[in-house]
């Protein structure tokens, strides 16, 4: 496959061999590199690239943006790249149509997606065109009127030539008049052109139909139009789409063939018993000699080679003897009482198959009426028959599945009285099901609630709905109160007429008693863990003012120092406590807000924002109270360092925090851009206090810290999530 090869159009020497380096880096080509719009526009139309990369300010009278435009008709994509973010610049960028708009200074991965982008919609675009182009080719070569009507108007969105060629009526006259096809139609169809179209409208009727027209010359023409409809949000058809097929001398062909069917009555007994069994294998039978004719698909029903001579006497082996004992009976009495027959029989084929078939025949007489031969159909119906054989399986077990049931299956008719109940009503109600057959399923309401039962009914009568469920109060045959969950659906006959409803109904007073007694205590559970997290936090807010109190009174830097810290460490499980406030889940934190309020809390406490930035990239990790609590701990002791030893002096900078999961492993990185730790500082003789927490808190993590200070300052943390240990 060839490379991409891109155009790249930069004025500034430096920038453009690196920007070549990135492309190449990418795998695309970069055949030239041009500094100015003149000759951008030459050797585009030269070499004509996949996609030009260019800068929208370039030197000389011609700017990105003009270039793109004058090579518009190349239709090669552009994609921006350039410093200026101007609001006005972009809005003429826009203009051109641009494949992407990457803004100075930009890095590797933004520049490769928004290349990739453009390169795929390219692609798209050009598929697109294909299928359109192919489309219009189709269409414009049919002959078939293809059209697209607005309903609200008539207008012609579309039509295709052969339009002109069915109804003499020119495109212009289709395009500048409304429903013009309706208006050719021939008198002695419009009424039923109009009543077909409004129940089209209503989805009563098949999307295709008959009628003639008159032709702008006065011809008489029959045509078969086929539909189908677009809608709007509300389900409302907005415009048609239609395909209109001449088919008059289809209808030619059907008078003609009509004039001949007296001649052929034979064949059309013969056709119209093949239509009756549906596509089956036709036979005839010489009375005389039991020769046989088939079509092929005899041969394929009874499994032998198509073409294959045949004699009756050769086939009655593939019935069984009781089976060939009802075929040879049935024969008999056509041929006495001169008429048909139809039969079902299991055969068995060469292949040792069983086969089921269904026969149909009767005798064909000379003038003299003696028979002559005799001929029929048949049909495989294996699928039928097993069909049926499962139907009866599933019968049977639908049966016992709805006498073992739990549920209390029911029926009832339109006057809401039932016409069948399974036995579960035994157990349920007390009562049996012949008790309650006949009687009226509100008799086993509560009075109080008949009035509800018989709302829902009337609202699932009056709406689509399938299914309804409703819960209500009931009483049992010993006068005690259950609690009944009713679902049921309705009972449509073939004309959308309601007949009843049928359902099942579940006892669900333990059920609701028990639940109900679950939300109680689990609701009381959240009370008691929410009120223990506020007494926690206001206990650590007292800590943290007395600290603020004794600071107010200190002079000494260092010990005001440490006592922020510590002041800091206590919000440090402030804000964990404030995430398990907030959230449904009391063991797990995500770390990505939590981290975020931790370091929010730090620059405020240090009121470092100004001068100092920070970048958090967290994974959405969710860690538990195990490992959350010293995780949270060690950022807090590392960034406070950063803040009040890393940045003197006013110095500005930027801390990142990074904290990266894979598989089972998590990796914590806290860089700052400070003045850094002495050269020849080691970890394991570190005395300070803050230091010397880090390292028992990793410890506790059961993981590593590593010091990298190669132009910055990072700690590496590398940890797994400690096991969580039960607390209730």
């Amino acid at each position: 496959m060839s490379k991409i090869r891109i155009l790249l159009v930069e004025n500034e020497g430096i920038e453009a061999m690196d920007i070549k380096r990135e492309l190449e880096s990418f795998g695309y080509s970069v055949p030239s590199i041009v500094a100015d719009g003149e000759n951008a526009i030459k050797t585009a139309e030269e070499i004509k690239p996949d996609l030009i990369l260019m800068d929208i300010m370039l030197p000389g009278k011609i700017d990105g943006v003009e270039v793109s435009k004058k090579l518009k008709l190349l239709k090669i994509p552009v994609v921006y790249l350039t410093a200026n973010s101007e609001p006005a610049t972009f809005e003429r960028a826009k203009e051109t149509d641009p494949y992407g708009y990457i803004i100075k200074p930009f890095d590797s991965r933004e520049l490769k997606y928004a290349i990739e982008l453009a390169i795929n919609k390219k692609k798209n675009e050009n598929k697109i065109r294909v299928l359109e182009n192919e489309f219009k080719h189709i269409t414009e070569h049919s002959s078939d009127m293809i059209y697209k009507m607005n309903l609200s108007d008539g207008s012609y969105e579309y039509v295709n030539p052969a339009a002109e060629k069915i109804t003499g009526y020119t495109l212009e006259e289709f395009y500048s008049s409304k429903r013009l096809l309706k208006d050719v139609i021939h008198p002695d169809f419009k009424d039923y052109y109009k009543e077909t179209f409004k129940k089209l409208l209503e989805g009563k009727v098949e999307t295709s139909f008959e009628y003639k027209i008159l032709t702008k010359k006065g011809e008489e023409k029959w045509l078969n139009q086929r539909n189908n409809f677009e809608f709007d949000s509300d389900g409302k058809p907005v415009t048609i789409n239609g395909v209109v097929t001449d088919i008059t001398h289809q209808k030619a062909i059907e008078m003609i063939f009509k004039s001949l069917q007296n001649d052929c009555e034979a064949e059309r007994e013969r056709f119209k018993m093949a239509q009756k069994v549906a596509m089956m294998g036709i036979w005839e039978n010489e009375l005389a000699t039991n020769d046989l004719k088939w079509s092929d698909q005899m041969y394929k029903i009874l499994g032998l080679p198509i073409g294959t001579e045949v004699n009756l006497n050769d086939v009655v082996n593939i019935f069984p003897e009781e089976e060939l004992k009802h075929f040879n009976n049935a024969v008999e009495d056509s041929i006495i009482n001169n008429k048909p027959y139809s039969n079902d029989y299991r055969i068995v084929r060469p292949d040792g198959e069983v086969r089921y078939i269904h026969d149909e025949g009767q005798v064909i007489r000379d003038e003299n009426g003696e028979a002559l031969k005799m001929f029929g159909a048949t049909q495989d119906i294996t699928s039928r028959k097993k069909a049926e054989n499962a139907l009866i399986e599933s019968e049977a077990k639908f049966r016992k599945f709805v006498e073992t049931t739990p549920d209390m299956i029911w029926e009832i008719d339109g006057q809401v009285t039932f016409k069948y109940i399974s036995p579960q009503s035994l157990q349920i109600m007390g009562y049996p099901p012949d008790k309650l057959i006949g009687t009226k399923i509100f008799d086993l309401i509560k009075p109080d609630s008949v009035e509800k039962v018989m709302n829902s009914f009337m609202e699932h009568l009056d709406t689509g709905q399938y299914f309804k469920t409703l819960v209500v109060p009931a009483l049992d045959r010993a006068g005690k109160e259950l609690l009944l969950e009713i679902r049921s659906a309705k009972v449509v006959e073939e004309n959308n007429q309601v007949v009843g409803f049928e359902g099942i109904a579940r006892d669900i007073t333990d059920i609701t008693r028990a639940t109900n007694q679950l939300i109680n205590s689990i609701n009381e559970k959240n009370v008691l863990l929410k009120e223990i997290h506020h007494r926690v936090k206001n206990n650590m807010q007292i800590i943290s003012s007395l600290l603020n109190l004794q600071m107010e009174h200190l002079t000494d830097k260092n010990a005001i120092n440490a006592l922020k810290e510590s002041q800091n460490r206590i919000i440090t499980m402030a804000t964990l406590h404030e995430k398990l406030y907030l959230t449904s889940n009391f063991s797990r934190i995500n770390q990505s807000e939590y981290v975020s309020s931790l370091i929010r809390g730090l620059f405020s406490s240090y009121t470092a924002n100004n001068r100092i930035k920070s970048v958090i990239d967290v994974d959405p990790v969710d860690l538990n109270l195990e490992t959350s609590i010293p995780c949270g701990l060690i950022i807090n002791e590392l960034v406070s360092n950063s803040l009040i030893h890393g940045f003197t002096d006013g110095r500005t900078g930027t801390i990142t925090v990074s904290l990266k999961s894979t598989d089972d492993n998590y990796e914590l990185r806290i860089t700052d851009d400070g003045v850094g730790f002495p050269a020849n500082i080691n970890l394991d003789n570190i005395t300070s206090l803050g230091l010397e927490l880090v390292k028992n808190l990793v410890n506790q993590l059961d993981g590593t810290i590593e010091l990298n200070q190669i132009g910055k300052t990072e700690f590496i943390v590398r940890f797994n999530e400690i096991e969580y240990k039960e607390r209730f």
